[in-house]
């Protein structure tokens, strides 16, 4: 006799979208990772000068998207300005963005003091948003995953923390820092903190929004894991 196997087709599609999303970002990090070693390599011999927004190129034009029902936002490459021995040179971002800093706003630049017209502005490029959302794409389901496995074993004792509620607190505050890294193009809360303040924009808002309620969680998750689960019992009694 052949038995017949049943397949639980929503189980298997999810499992099957979480591998290839957690697949896509293994290939993002694996290219992100080469592009940084090769952008590593092209600075070592570079020298640092500041540069300061000058301009901006429209990349992408606003208009509606008849596909996903809702307008797109225009997209701009930012064009900076360094002088070198007195000689003024311009370089462009190698993305594009819908964040538009303010005119005259600082940026350090990297040149080739061979050839000063050959620079690279310091911030977020192409290798750094391939990490960040092969990271995202990569580490989230994984992340998810493990902190349900185990908060599962952690339901038994008493006065165990909320394992998924951390995760999912380190995970907003992860995203929500990362995303403001690659608006401001700075990583220290003074150089985010400049970059708000001179161009602030309202969308802005949520990502700072979204570090707090990560960090909220985690210290709830932590100190009062248990605190529903006792307010639900009250209310059956």
């Amino acid at each position: 006799m052949k038995l017949k196997t049943k397949i639980n087709m929503p189980l298997t599609l999810s499992v099957g979208l979480v591998a290839i999303t957690i697949i896509c970002g293994l290939f993002l990090l694996f290219f992100g990772i080469l592009e940084t070693i090769d952008y590593n390599k092209t600075i070592k011999n570079y020298k640092k000068v500041d540069g300061y927004l000058l301009d901006y190129i429209l990349e992408s034009e606003d208009k509606y998207d008849s596909v996903r029902k809702k307008h797109t936002s225009a997209t701009y490459k930012l064009i900076y300005n360094y002088s070198v021995n007195g000689q003024e040179y311009k370089v462009s971002t190698d993305y594009s963005t819908g964040i538009l800093p303010e005119i005259g706003s600082r940026k350090e630049i990297f040149y080739n003091p061979n050839n000063p017209e050959e620079a690279i502005i310091v911030g977020p490029n192409r290798h750094n948003i391939m990490l960040f959302i092969g990271a995202m794409f990569a580490g989230i389901p994984l992340l998810l995953g493990a902190s349900i496995f185990f908060s599962t074993k952690e339901k038994k004792k008493k006065n165990s923390i909320d394992i998924a509620g951390i995760v999912s607190g380190l995970i907003l505050i992860a995203f929500s820092y990362g995303m403001m890294y690659m608006a401001a193009g700075e990583y220290t809360i003074h150089g985010i903190w400049e970059f708000y303040v001179t161009s602030f924009a309202f969308p802005l808002l949520i990502l700072p929004i979204l570090t707090f309620a990560g960090a909220f969680l985690c210290v709830k998750s932590i100190f009062f894991p248990e605190r529903k689960k006792i307010s639900r019992k009250k209310k059956n009694r």
